[in-house]
């Protein structure tokens, strides 16, 4: 199975890893033993249903999110994926909420702090998803 990737822009500008934390709602733990939960993404009512219903189809595994990482090649930099993912990679972090999961990959977990991330299905059943700070 191909994973399936979409791309959402990022903010120029953004003051990546230096964004306040706060308790709420997309609370994540940075490491396993770490006991404070910290604020990175929230999800939109939106997001939350497109999320479970991508990752809970009968043949995935019940850990199943959407990871979301940087790119690191050159001509997509500034550029975030979206990919459907078995569970975490060493060092995301997971936001959990309403039963969707999402992995932060580190750089983007930085990027994606103190934002919103929502999600919208048009009539051809394609899946778009969008960002913005939490303060819009």
């Amino acid at each position: 199975m191909t994973p399936v990737t979409w791309r959402i822009p990022t903010f120029a500008g953004r003051d990546a890893g230096h964004g306040r934390r706060k308790h709420g709602p997309g609370r994540v733990a940075h490491k396993p033993d770490q006991k404070e939960l910290l604020t990175v993404l929230t999800l939109t009512d939106s997001a939350v249903q497109v999320i479970r219903t991508v990752t809970s189809q009968p043949e995935l595994s019940p850990q199943t999110g959407l990871r979301i990482a940087t790119q690191s090649e050159p001509e997509q930099a500034g550029t975030l994926a979206l990919a459907v993912a078995e569970g975490p990679q060493a060092g995301d972090e997971v936001v959990e909420e309403q039963g969707a999961r999402v992995y932060l990959e580190p750089d983007a977990a930085s990027i994606l702090d103190e934002m919103t991330l929502d999600a919208s299905v048009d009539e051809q059943g394609d899946v778009t998803f969008r960002l913005a700070d939490k303060s819009v």
